[in-house]
């Protein structure tokens, strides 16, 4: 995403067309407090807007700068890496491979009921229907192959019971592959298909990219402990901010 000429927010299509209505990302944190309210009155004068922010939680000047025109804390996003340490061996009675399109629907129904934490369930001005419909399209772009680099699904008694998405990139330079979504259908949280999932993807992964990474909401306390359990460690903290525009006034 680009941003438009001398405005420091880019236009998110992909969002914008789930949720309805203008959604925009802070490109250049570093604008001043008067230009981002400049610009996101204008964006928003004639109906609603969404727009959201990714800081570093050691940037606390910038974070309440953003708060004064508007914006609010949803959710504190944590990046975590892996060790190098060798996992513990997934039990024995979940079954992981890569996705098969006769498993899709499945996957595309756990994606849309298994989340509690991610910033779009935790805003409280987003409706859990979009938010759910939100993880759902994000799978979509996974069974479709329009995004990401592998679909993993785990079976359990038989039936689908969760799902790991895979997506490469670079991070400082190296090679990395990360884990872009994991989500367990959920009746069968509690019963290693979270760990059978992140132990595939650790086996599968470790010898193809230089870096392993994963990242969750530090509300989201058993993710974090499976994460750790696992070998990975936390890399950085962002605070996630979002900001509500309805009828061309901001809701606070």
């Amino acid at each position: 995403m680009s941003t438009a000429a001398g405005s420091p927010f880019a236009p998110d299509r992909w969002l914008a067309e789930i949720i309805e209505r203008p959604a925009y990302r802070l490109a250049a944190p570093g604008a001043g407090v008067a230009q981002l309210a400049e610009q996101m009155a204008g964006m928003s004068r004639e109906g609603d807007a969404f727009f959201y922010a990714k800081l570093p939680t050691s940037e606390i000047a910038a974070c309440i700068g953003l708060s004064n025109v508007g914006f609010a804390v949803i959710d504190t996003a944590m990046t975590l890496a892996w060790s190098g340490s060798q996992p513990a061996v997934a039990p024995a009675s979940v079954q992981v491979g890569l996705a098969q399109p006769q498993q899709a629907s499945a996957i595309l129904t756990i994606a849309e009921s298994c989340f509690l934490w991610s910033r779009f369930h935790l805003d409280p001005q987003l409706p859990r229907r979009m938010a759910n419909l939100i993880k759902r399209r994000w799978i979509e772009n996974y069974v479709n192959g329009s995004r990401g680099s592998a679909l993993y699904a785990a079976v359990l008694d038989g039936e689908v019971a969760g799902f790991l998405a895979v997506i490469e990139s670079t991070v400082n330079g190296v090679p990395a592959a990360s884990i872009d979504l994991v989500g367990v259908a959920p009746q069968c949280q509690g019963r290693g298909v979270g760990i059978a999932l992140v132990d595939t993807f650790l086996r599968d992964w470790q010898s193809r990219a230089k870096a392993l990474r994963v990242g969750t909401q530090a509300a989201n306390i058993r993710s974090l402990r499976l994460y750790e359990s696992r070998g990975f460690r936390i890399a950085e903290s962002n605070y996630v901010l979002h900001a509500h525009y309805r009828c061309g006034r901001i809701q606070r």
